[in-house]
């Protein structure tokens, strides 16, 4: 069977691989779609290192092969919980596995991902797909959509707030339609002009090129001068992250998204005097899962956040354009 290998600094082959073997508690999916993420660009594919296993923590499939305790039976269509826990504290019996100590890791970084013909998946994380959700659309609900969907119940997002994301790679897109799915009022920020226009298409209200205007004017005008209610972090950068917290209403909430170690912060006048709040997370709950593919099946343009698909015997060029910035979605699919 086919599977991707990253080997460093930007260099993928696709490799003739003996299929996975069976084993107890986990079933055996022939992969149906497997997008690319940031964090395959970054963590694995951009690295000088080669990746220590097949990529793709976010796939679905059809389980083709399952033992005879299986709760999951052959013909299931599922989409991938990414994370493996130990499945017995208190954190994955809440469904907060992405929060587990003693888990084994993550499918695409610690075991073999998605980026290959069959994937060996624990049962646990199996997560049904609706009949009438295609495979490229149901890969959403993973990261794409997922971690600010989880962000946002946390910080109880209203309809007609004013949602600003600043970064557009593809989870800030995911919490575009995330926001404007939930009734906010949605601007989006970004130096890229595509995905810039791809978030107008996806839905955001309010559109801001990084240095073409005066953003702090700008969140003035569409504000009525009272600030931003919630801002969602996405670039991964200090000043996107200080420029929310500058310009946050009283009351406002941040959402972190974007992965970086250095931020800017004033306890006072950010936090004590305006009441902010600040939260984060790596991933959903197994539990958000079910809304947000429920979301994906009420939201038309959500399609459009698909820009991309390559055969998985492509992988070098999925992963080259995505790293180029102009796509959205990248998916790969058997072939």
């Amino acid at each position: 069977m086919k599977a991707v290998r990253l080997l460093g600094n930007c260099r993928v082959e696709v490799r003739e691989v003996e299929p996975p073997k069976l084993r107890a508690g986990w079933v055996v999916v022939k992969m149906g779609a497997s997008a690319i993420c940031g964090s395959d660009l970054h963590g694995l594919y951009e690295t000088p290192q080669p990746a220590e296993c097949t990529p793709g923590h976010e796939f679905v499939g059809q389980v083709v092969e399952a033992g005879p305790e299986s709760r999951v039976l052959p013909g299931a269509r599922i989409a991938a919980y990414a994370m493996v826990g130990c499945w017995d504290c208190q954190y994955c019996r809440q469904g907060q596995v992405h929060m587990c100590a003693r888990g084994a890791g993550c499918l695409g970084f610690n075991f073999g991902g998605g980026d290959q013909e069959y994937v060996l998946v624990p049962q646990e994380c199996c997560l049904p797909v609706p009949d009438d959700v295609p495979d490229h659309l149901a890969v959403l609900a993973g990261d794409f959509m997922g971690v600010a969907w989880a962000q946002l119940k946390r910080v109880r997002a209203r309809a007609h707030e004013l949602a600003v994301v600043s970064g557009l790679g593809p989870m800030g897109l995911g919490a575009v339609i995330v926001a404007k799915y939930l009734g906010c009022r949605v601007a989006a920020v970004d130096v890229n002009p595509y995905r810039v226009e791809l978030a107008r298409k996806l839905g955001a209200d309010h559109l801001f090129q990084v240095g073409s205007q005066d953003l702090a004017d700008a969140v003035n005008a569409i504000s009525g001068g009272r600030g931003i209610d919630i801002g969602i972090e996405c670039a991964g950068r200090e000043e996107s992250l200080t420029f929310l917290l500058d310009r946050a209403a009283n009351w406002g909430r941040i959402c972190l998204v974007g992965e970086h170690d250095r931020a800017t912060i004033s306890p006072s006048s950010h936090f004590i005097r305006r009441n902010l709040t600040m939260v984060g997370s790596t991933y959903l709950d197994l539990g958000d899962y079910y809304q947000v593919i429920e979301a994906i099946r009420a939201i038309p343009a959500i399609a459009q956040a698909v820009t991309h698909r390559f055969p998985l015997s492509e992988a070098a060029a999925a992963f080259a354009a995505f790293k180029e910035g102009k796509t959205g979605k990248v998916v790969l699919v058997p072939g």
